[in-house]
């Protein structure tokens, strides 16, 4: 179910990153988080990347974050499966 999910989100093209949530988990929900990244993001990531990386960490040892990880050939995107009934952890990420 979550692969098809995420099939069906990459087969999209947002404008932005989006949220969205499914009844799955014992509270009711996942939220999916879709990044679209921007031209040369290898690049201008850098400055940001040891922040993000450990905010990401700390939400996985919480249980908030099932999987999360960038798109490769090409890296045009990212993904995160958040498992938390409460959709602030989400828009605060």
């Amino acid at each position: 179910m979550l692969a098809a999910a995420t099939k069906r989100l990459a087969t999209r093209a947002p404008a932005a990153a989006r949220a969205l949530s499914t009844g799955a988990t014992p509270d009711g929900k996942y939220f999916v988080l879709q990044y679209s990244y921007v031209p040369d993001i290898l690049e201008k990531r850098t400055p940001f990347r040891g922040e993000h990386l450990e905010r990401a960490r700390a939400l996985k040892a919480d249980g908030k974050v099932m999987i999360a990880g960038a798109f490769a050939n090409p890296t045009d995107g990212a993904i995160f499966v958040f498992t938390t009934p409460d959709k602030s952890v989400v828009e605060d990420f």
